[in-house]
């Protein structure tokens, strides 16, 4: 009786199989997403020299300018980040985004940023709407939208699957350009650069 309950138990685990269902995107981000971290990538220097950044705190989906230069030689990099729009800039503690779906509301110091009718004023409650390439997406996803006349997408994953909601969140922006401008002369394409955005929650 044993040998045949044994033999049962046996087959019955064998007989089991794993099953995942990718979670829907819109689903897994819904709710708050602070920046914990950013991360400035330098792809590519096409200068004779080094670089590094002024402020690491901040972020922004756009070109450098040169700050100073080290006694080195190394160019001190830093951004015109309050020029750039609200969904294209990140500071570290500071820039929260909320998912509701396919809307997407940004705060900076606790207050909503989003100026959707690009009239220059900062309404509370307004949302950039998203948008999605697939419902149930099995590898990393691209979300877009068009905001005051620019469309910005970023490549992201997240750090759990299945069942359970994500604690982190990676945004990847596209690669962007700069031109330096030194002692008179313009250096073309001097850096190629991305930033890699960690929120968490």
């Amino acid at each position: 009786m044993r040998v045949i309950l044994g033999l049962l138990l046996i087959l019955l685990f064998a007989g089991c199989e794993k099953y995942e269902l990718e979670s829907n995107p819109q689903l897994n981000l819904n709710g708050r997403w602070g920046v914990s971290k950013i991360n400035v990538v330098i792809d590519k220097v096409n200068y004779n020299s080094g670089v590094s950044l002024l402020n690491d705190t901040m972020g922004a989906v756009c070109g450098f300018t040169v700050d100073h230069i080290n006694s080195d030689g190394t160019l001190v990099l830093t951004q015109n980040f309050n020029e750039v729009s609200e969904d294209r800039r990140f500071l570290k503690n500071n820039t929260i985004w909320e998912f509701d779906y396919n809307r997407l509301m940004i705060f900076e110091n606790g207050v909503s940023v989003v100026d959707s009718d690009n009239d220059g004023n900062r309404e509370p409650k307004e949302y950039i709407f998203t948008t999605f390439p697939c419902t149930y997406c099995t590898k990393k996803t691209i979300i877009e939208w068009n905001y005051r006349g620019n469309k910005t997408r970023y490549q992201f994953s997240t750090d759990t699957y299945g069942a359970m909601p994500s604690n982190e969140l990676i945004l990847t922006s596209q690669e962007f350009v700069t031109n330096i401008m030194l002692g008179g002369h313009t250096y073309d394409k001097a850096l190629i650069s991305h930033l890699v955005i960690t929120l968490t929650r």
